[in-house]
This record gives C-alpha cells, structure tokens and sequence, in this order.
C-alpha cells in the first residue's frame, strides 16, 4: 500500500515519504491519475502559477528530490 510508516519515535521521515513518491512517479498510470487529481484540486481551489499555495508544493517537491 502507499501508507506511510512512522519510526520508533512516531516521526515519518523523508525517505519514508520519498520512497513513496518514488513508487507514485514510477508508476505511469498513478501517476498519470495524480495529475489529473491535481489539476482538478487546483481548479476547484483556484490555485494558479505563481501564487503561495503552488509555491510551497513546489518547494515540498525539491525537497523530497534532494
């Protein structure tokens, strides 16, 4: 499953949450599915280019690829 699992200290690390992107982005049809989920979470919040809340997913993005 695509469940994450917390350490002993209750904490999920980011390799954790990075392998699990992994699996998502490797996955053409999830990932194909996530796309169109995104878009349409984008729309209905009126979420564009440019502004805070794209932003900050993008700067969660790059961290989960470091």
């Amino acid at each position: 499953g695509m469940a994450v699992s917390p350490g002993e200290d209750g904490i999920v690390t980011k390799e954790e949450v990075s392998g699990k992107v992994e699996k998502v982005i490797g996955d053409e049809g999830m990932a194909e599915r996530a796309r169109v989920l995104r878009d349409a979470a984008c729309k209905s919040l009126g979420v564009g280019e440019g502004g805070s809340s794209r932003e900050n997913f993008n700067r969660l993005v790059d961290l989960l690829r470091k």
